[in-house]
């Protein structure tokens, strides 16, 4: 039987919570939809795959990870204040957009986008925070390996 090494073909079922395996519910895969990945490519977190490393199909797992082995933990020096101003090219949609809760999508001045969650709207400028959904948190998978397949030559 395959096990779960550089270069395979990984698909997996799991449950992800957050703080611990009791916490609430973040997201979870289905039988029909499981994720699927390359192992080793860099698609997915080190740490989660350090921990499927070696498995086999039908094996079950359980792990958590703590902030620095997931997305880091929440800087302030990403919570940003944006000029109002900045959002005038949106139009008519710029009321839709600018709502506490939503997530954006910004180009910085070198053209990279960075995708924020607007924090507060005030009437010079709104508060973004531009640190990952996730950081901060501590995430607790479980699940069961579906299949493994060999790394292609």
């Amino acid at each position: 039987m395959e096990k779960i090494s550089k270069g395979a073909r990984v698909k997996v079922n799991y449950r992800l919570h957050e703080g611990s395996a009791e916490g609430p519910l973040i997201q979870e895969t289905h039988t029909g939809e499981p994720l699927e990945f390359v192992f080793g490519t860099g698609r997915m977190l080190p740490a989660f795959e350090t921990a499927l490393e070696g498995m086999e199909a039908g094996a079950k797992f359980r792990f958590c990870l703590d902030p620095d082995d997931a997305y880091g933990a929440h800087n302030p020096d990403q919570v940003i204040r944006v000029p109002m101003k900045l959002f005038d090219q949106a139009g008519d949609q710029k009321e839709k957009l600018l709502k506490k809760g939503n997530f954006l999508t910004l180009s910085d001045q070198n053209g990279m986008q960075h995708i924020g969650k607007v924090l507060e709207v005030g009437k010079e400028d709104v508060t973004m925070d531009f640190n990952h959904a996730m950081a901060g948190k501590t995430l607790c998978f479980e699940g069961e390996v579906l299949e493994v397949k060999a790394p292609e030559a």
